[in-house]
């Protein structure tokens, strides 16, 4: 199939955007993508058009129905002086933003933290939870599915293992009121925030604890009951 073949079909909705990734190699699929919409929008896209990333390194890895890249002013802050245990130095911070005074603001904030010493740092915790609900039938079998929990964290962190390679599940906390139960996960989610990695992981938990306790139900994968990766200072 020819290039003005698959834009004709990306045009009349013959075609999906997402479907000339396995027509085409992924430089083309971006160009006639990108095509498309300015034809379908009456929109010139000159400008995202030029960029030096590789697109076969980010296409459906980091985005999907690529069509170019934009661009934010980068601005640069510090230095800032750090005292921790795995940095421990000075550090420029590079900042891209579209909003005025923001550098400004983060420089004169490196140069206080740096002119009263140094920023001390250190890491107490660092983990992502997310706790699902469950309800039981009764108060014993809020005490069975408990026990069953303690005596199965390995099968639970082999479920979580499943769905990444990129975290793993920590341990696993449980909290009782009334009839309900929540299941505090902590997962280690390495570099990213991981909100996304542990909601996943804990669907497949549950989905375990669901098929190995019968009379339980689930509420909410999410059950207010969560803690995100927060920094504090003193």
């Amino acid at each position: 199939m020819s290039e003005d073949e698959i834009l004709n079909k990306l045009l009349s909705h013959k075609l999906s955007f997402y479907e000339i990734d396995g027509i085409v190699g992924v430089s083309e699929a971006v160009a006639l993508r990108r095509r498309a919409v300015e034809k379908l929008t009456g929109v010139r896209l000159q400008h995202v058009s030029r960029f030096s990333v590789d697109a076969s390194s980010v296409a459906g890895r980091n985005i999907e129905n690529m069509i170019g890249t934009v661009q934010v002013p980068l601005g640069i802050a510090g230095p800032i002086h750090v005292k921790g245990e795995y940095a421990n130095g000075d550090y420029y911070l590079p900042l891209a933003t579209t909003e005025g005074a923001l550098v400004a603001s983060v420089n004169r904030g490196c140069t206080v933290i740096r002119e009263g010493g140094g920023a001390v740092v250190r890491i107490l915790k660092d983990e992502m939870t997310r706790a699902p609900v469950f309800v039981c039938e009764n108060i014993e079998g809020v005490v069975k599915l408990i026990d069953w929990v303690k005596s199965h964290i390995e099968r639970m962190k082999n479920a979580a293992a499943t769905t990444t390679s990129h975290g793993s599940l920590l341990g696993v906390e449980h909290f009782v009121t009334g009839r309900n139960v929540w299941l505090r996960f902590s997962f280690d989610t390495k570099d990213a925030m991981g909100m996304n990695m542990v909601t996943i992981a804990t669907d497949a938990v549950c989905d375990l604890v669901l098929a190995e306790n019968a009379d339980v139900k689930l509420v909410s994968v999410s059950g207010n009951m969560c803690v995100d990766k927060k920094t504090f200072s003193s």
